[in-house]
């Protein structure tokens, strides 16, 4: 059991210090022990069994023990260290969860706040349109809303007065044009018919002076 876990040991990327110094006491007590099983082995096998027997009670069986204890050492320095991350990485799931929730809660407050937002602008835009489309259809005199705000729909508002003003004042110009065209129009008929009213006149004046001389 010793070779694998020594092997383990050694494999291990990153021990701390103190990992370092029990391994350390690790092997320092399983290089005393080694050879003592060595000599209970050798007596054992040259018949020697009292010898072996005494050899093992005496000393091996104290290096057991305290080889025993240096290897349940690092059992237990691992068994605390894994506590401790088992603390740590439970805070850090706990601190992740109430993020994620934060984050949730956050999104959600975002998503409600822009639904109402697009509610409440849409709502207000249905006016705008209106008035934009009978503007299009010539009702220069349709009411527009008043723009409320600095946002979209309010610069949209803004925007649908100066365009309805630019049209009241077309059409005005057009309307002055029309009636002025219309006056010339008249004034030239008037005139016609003042020319030839005096042109009938003349030639009558003309006929009967003729008549007269005849």
């Amino acid at each position: 059991s010793d070779a694998p876990l020594m092997a383990l040991l050694e494999a291990g990327d990153g021990m701390s210090s103190a990992e370092t110094k029990i391994v350390k006491n690790i092997e320092a007590v399983a290089a005393r022990t080694e050879p003592l099983i060595e000599r209970v082995i050798a007596l054992a096998t040259n018949g020697d069994r009292e010898a072996a027997r005494a050899l093992l009670l005496a000393e091996a069986a104290p290096a057991f023990v305290d080889w025993l204890a240096a290897i349940n050492a690092y059992i237990d320095y691992e068994e605390n260290l894994n506590a401790v991350l088992t603390i740590e990485t439970r805070a850090v799931a706990t601190g992740f969860v109430r993020v994620m929730l934060i984050a949730s809660g956050v999104a959600l407050l975002i998503a409600v706040g822009g639904a109402i937002w697009i509610s409440r602008s849409v709502g207000r835009l249905a006016p705008v349109t209106n008035a934009m489309l009978r503007l299009a259809d010539g009702d220069v005199e349709t009411p527009t809303p008043a723009p409320v705000g600095q946002d979209e729909v309010a610069n949209i508002a803004r925007a649908l007065q100066v365009f309805q003003e630019n049209a009241r004042a077309v059409a005005a110009m057009t309307t002055e044009r029309e009636g002025q065209a219309q006056r010339n129009a008249d004034a030239v008929k008037a005139e016609m018919a003042r020319l030839a009213d005096a042109l009938e006149a003349q030639v009558r004046e003309t006929l009967v002076a003729a008549r007269g001389q005849g």
